[in-house]
């Protein structure tokens, strides 16, 4: 009962809840109140019992004598007994209570006859029971009961009353003489019990169900179905049926109704046994048998008591089974299933009770008979609810640190999240555990580049990694493998770290390393370097061999941190300084990076007040043609005037404005810009057909799907031609962004624009994108132009690339020519344009408006 309140008290979030705990409660009270209640008086003594193959005996014969010559009031009324029945012989003293009534404490006996004389002196025989029809004077109560006539009505010699009972059971011969109005009393009492008992059976389903904790159909079937046939025995075996139901059989067909019912309930229970003992294979076969057997025993009892009596005794049988199987599974399972096993329990004991009242009629049991199997089923039901209360909470405190362990757990690496890193950084700032100094020969290790380390200086380490250009190597082998290899890397990491730290995803390819001891800036350079040579050991995929490097920031968690998140701010610094000096390197925080940082904020604020002022502008350079150095075109190339310090390098913002997306809008300023330059130069007539300007699109321009549309309508804005812009792209951008621009660059190829790719040779894989792309000009970076001079390998790879250009139809543009000799190289290979210092620097619009002007004329004249 304690569980029971316990689980109502903590389980009852609803009304449901509330409703089942509460109703089972009350309900348990009630059964024991109504054992209490239906046990109130004692019964007469037995006489004598007679059976129907037996000696009939002296007291019989008497009775029987007298009423053959006894003057009965009616017709001989002895027909009607069941001949085949065993029958039990009571007489009782004259009653001398008011409205007396004959009470018989089994709700299921067959026959209850009494014998008495009239006040008119006859005899008559008045007969109540299951298989007989309501006689006059009883009421509606679950127990048979017939009203008897008193001493002051009858006779002046007080006659005894004789009671015949007859039941193919022969259990539980319990009389009673009661006051009508008590008894009355007592039958409403005890309707109201069945109410609640058989409420509190239907509740256990429906509640089930509401909470939709029967997710397991099989059991689910099986306990309603059990439910089911318990309740039909109920309202069979408690005369509920026949006293409240006109369409119930009639009552000569007691025996084969009640013998269905129980057989019914023998299946149900056997139903609801297996399932919760999950048995499968030969024990499921094994009880399926037994429990077919008994429930066609039972279904056949009203053949001769001997039946019933044996169905009983192989019942018990069983059930003694079942509850050894109960204690040998009893420490394997877990709390849900000890409660459920406990319901199951009582409802297995109060079969055995049952059944021994049977097999031992006069058995000291027998006065627990009537009440043992539907107590052992409500307990079944109250262990249930408590079984259901207690998996709900298991289920929702499991499903709570599932929900709580996925929200701090990465889903693909199964590595800790951010979120849980933050609160184990939290947590390390609290507890700062020590170690001892690095030792001289590890700090030798290190070599030169320790020069910088504060070595005193120790405390907790933090270590941002950045898989370098693995979105690369993602989009060329698809996201799941590209999955499993940060899986690989993750463990990695894992294996690397061990219980020294914490390895999480931070997201995407970031992962972050939270070393959970005491380390000076040497220690955390060596694990940095050790890092570095971990990650970049080759990753084995499909058989294939790939290397993935990274980029680190390391940070010393001293004293001066109070939270994670200027932890993880310090770590990124050092990060992002790391992919800036060359990536596949570490690089540990300092100090004034928190300014550089600042300043980048700063930059990236007035770059976003220089778009709005419009301070971006193109600056041309001029691209002649080999080796005439006649004008073929320009790029343009941005320039920031800024108000107070002039014009600024792309180098400085450019990055700044890729990192955060403004490179966009200064990109379609710089193409409008250069359209309206065009146009001037056209409307004043220093324009020849064939002459173009390339302009440099970024890389996170080609993630704007309408760029191409973008293009075309400043093209008819300014009334220029397709020819006179080509839109130029790094090879690096398009490597980094292959699944835009693979739609994107034939979309700007529909519109007649001509397309270049810069930079090349400085990436990889280009030539499948030359092939695959619709790229119109090649322009060679000017890294091999430097010194193609004095270095012949420079010059074999610059031969082969103009006889690539050749054979594919392509234009080439040699960049950063500033000598002579270069441009002499270069006319001999029969190169067809080239650009650089040695022709002319960028140059401002009206400086380019002069260029212009001095060139028109000499192609003019050539």
């Amino acid at each position: 009962m304690k569980i029971l309140l316990s689980g109502g008290l903590s389980w009852g979030q609803g009304w449901v809840r509330t409703l089942a705990c509460w109703v089972a409660f009350g309900g348990f009270v009630g059964m024991f109140l109504g054992v209490g209640l239906a046990h109130a008086g004692e019964g007469p003594g037995l006489l004598q019992r007679w059976g129907p193959h037996d000696d009939r005996g002296p007291m019989a014969a008497q009775l029987l004598a007298a009423t053959r010559s006894a003057q009965w009031c009616t017709v001989a009324p002895l027909s009607p007994l069941l001949m085949n029945r065993e029958t039990r012989l009571y007489r009782l003293d004259p009653p001398h209570e008011a409205e007396p009534q004959l009470v018989i404490e089994d709700p299921i006996a067959e026959v209850m006859a009494v014998l008495e004389r009239t006040p008119q002196g006859c005899l008559q025989m008045r007969m109540a029971g299951r298989s007989q029809p309501q006689a006059a004077g009883m009421l509606a109560s679950p127990f048979p009961n017939l009203p008897l006539v008193t001493v002051e009505q009858g006779a002046a010699v007080a006659q005894p009353v004789w009671v015949l009972l007859q039941d193919v059971k022969s259990i539980r011969p319990w009389l009673s003489v009661q006051e009508r109005a008590h008894f009355s009393h007592r039958s409403q009492v005890v309707w109201l019990l069945l109410a609640l008992y058989a409420g509190m059976l239907v509740m256990v389903p429906v509640v089930s169900l509401a909470l939709g904790v029967l997710g397991q159909a099989r059991l689910a079937g099986a306990y309603i179905f059990y439910v089911s046939t318990l309740l039909l025995w109920l309202l069979e075996n408690f005369s509920i049926g026949q006293t409240w139901f006109a369409y119930w059989p009639a009552p000569e067909r007691f025996a084969i109704v009640h013998g269905l019912m129980v057989g019914l309930l023998i299946l149900g229970t056997g139903v609801a046994t297996a399932e919760a003992l999950r048995l499968e294979g030969q024990a499921r076969r094994l009880l399926s048998i037994t429990v077919g057997g008994l429930a066609a025993l039972f279904a056949m009892y009203f053949l001769d008591h001997r039946v019933y009596q044996m169905a009983a005794l192989s019942l018990g049988l069983m059930a003694l089974a079942v509850i050894a199987l109960l204690l040998w599974r009893w420490p394997r399972i877990d709390r849900a299933q000890r409660l459920f096993s406990m319901g199951l329990g009582a409802t297995m004991l109060g079969g055995i009770l049952q059944a021994l009242t049977i097999v031992l009629p006069e058995g000291p049991l027998r006065d627990w008979g009537l009440y043992a199997f539907p107590a052992g089923n409500f307990l079944h039901a109250l262990f249930w609810v408590a079984a259901l209360n207690h998996g709900l909470n298991e289920d929702r405190k499991a499903r709570e640190n599932q929900l709580r362990d996925e929200a701090r757990h990465d889903p693909v690496t199964g590595l800790a999240n951010r979120k849980l890193l933050e609160e184990r950084i939290h947590q390390a700032l609290r507890l700062r555990p020590s170690r001892g100094p690095i030792s001289a020969h590890e700090l030798a290790q290190l070599g030169a580049g320790v020069a910088s380390i504060r070595a005193a200086e120790e405390g907790l380490g933090a270590v941002f990694v950045d898989l370098d250009r693995f979105k690369i190597l993602n989009d060329s082998l698809g996201h799941t493998k590209g999955d499993v290899l940060l899986c690989q890397v993750a463990q990695r990491l894992v294996q690397h770290i061990g219980s020294d730290g914490l390895v999480a995803r931070f997201g995407g390819d970031e992962f972050f390393v939270l070393v959970l001891r005491r380390n000076s800036e040497a220690e955390l350079a060596l694990l940095g370097a050790s890092l570095l040579q971990l990650l970049d050991a080759p990753l084995t995929l499909d058989d294939r061999e790939l290397r993935v490097s990274a980029s680190l920031g390391i940070v010393v968690i001293d004293g001066s941190y109070t939270t994670a998140d200027d932890v993880i701010k310090d770590a990124d610094l050092a990060l992002h300084h790391a992919k800036q000096r060359g990536r596949a390197r570490f690089e540990l925080f300092e100090p004034p990076m928190r300014k550089l940082a600042d300043q980048r904020f700063r930059l990236e604020s007035e770059l976003r007040v220089a778009i709005e002022r419009g301070e971006f502008e193109p600056f041309f350079q001029p691209i002649v043609a080999l080796p005439t150095t006649h004008h073929a075109g320009f790029e343009a190339l941005v320039r920031w005037r800024h108000p107070q310090r002039g014009l600024v390098s792309p180098a400085e913002f450019i990055p700044a404005a890729e990192d955060t997306g403004l490179i966009e809008w200064i990109g379609m300023q710089v193409m409008q810009s250069t359209m309206r330059q065009v146009a001037a130069w056209r409307a004043e007539g220093l324009w020849r057909e064939g002459w173009y300007v390339s302009v440099n699109v970024s890389g996170v321009q080609l993630r704007d799907v309408r760029i191409a549309d973008k293009f075309a309508a400043l093209l008819r804005q300014y009334e220029l031609t397709p020819t006179d812009i080509r839109v130029e792209v790094t090879e690096s951008s398009v490597i980094e962004n292959k699944d835009v621009a693979f739609g994107l660059l034939p979309e700007i190829k529909a519109h007649g624009f001509l397309l270049c790719m810069d930079d090349f040779g400085t990436g990889y894989s280009s030539l499948s994108y030359l092939s695959e792309l619709p790229f119109d000009v090649l322009k060679i970076d000017r890294s091999f132009i430097h010194e193609i001079s004095r270095r012949s390998e420079l010059l074999v790879l610059v031969r082969t690339v103009l006889g690539l250009s050749r054979e594919l139809g392509m234009m080439v543009v040699a960049e950063g020519i500033e000598t002579e000799d270069q441009q002499t190289i270069l006319g001999d290979l029969d190169c067809g344009y080239g650009q650089g210092y040695r022709f002319a620097k960028p140059m401002p619009a009206q400086d380019a408006t002069r260029w212009l002007q001095e060139a028109l004329p000499r192609q003019i004249a050539a």
